[in-house]
């Protein structure tokens, strides 16, 4: 929505912990903290954070496009609006990698039919 992100004023968890996880895995001797990435449990926990951020973060902008567009005459919740938002910033990084025809040639895919 071309809103300016917190990251950079706000971000110094998120910065703080990427350094450490960045150091951890290429700094540390004998590929210990490589190792420790790849253990099961350590990648279940980082597979939840991840798709918990992705989704706490797609439903705070799918929030804030709801606030900016304004509902039609005919229907009182804006829904054009925030669900092409939403389905489109669920599905960027395949639209980046495969184009948006080839992400969509064969079928649509699941993620793109829920909006994530």
């Amino acid at each position: 929505m071309g809103r300016p992100t917190s990251l950079i004023t706000n971000g110094d968890i998120t910065l703080t912990l990427t350094a450490i996880a960045f150091v951890l895995v290429t700094y540390t001797p004998l590929d210990i903290g490589y190792m420790f990435g790849k253990m099961l449990p350590v990648k279940i926990l980082a597979n939840s954070w991840a798709q918990l951020f992705r989704g706490l973060g797609m439903i705070g902008f799918i929030n804030a496009c709801a606030k900016e567009v304004s509902p039609s005459k005919y229907y009182p919740t804006p829904i054009l609006g925030p669900v092409v938002y939403g389905t489109l910033l669920g599905n960027m990084g395949a639209f980046f990698l495969k184009g948006f025809h080839k992400h969509l040639e064969k079928e649509i895919p699941w993620a793109f039919q829920n909006g994530e």
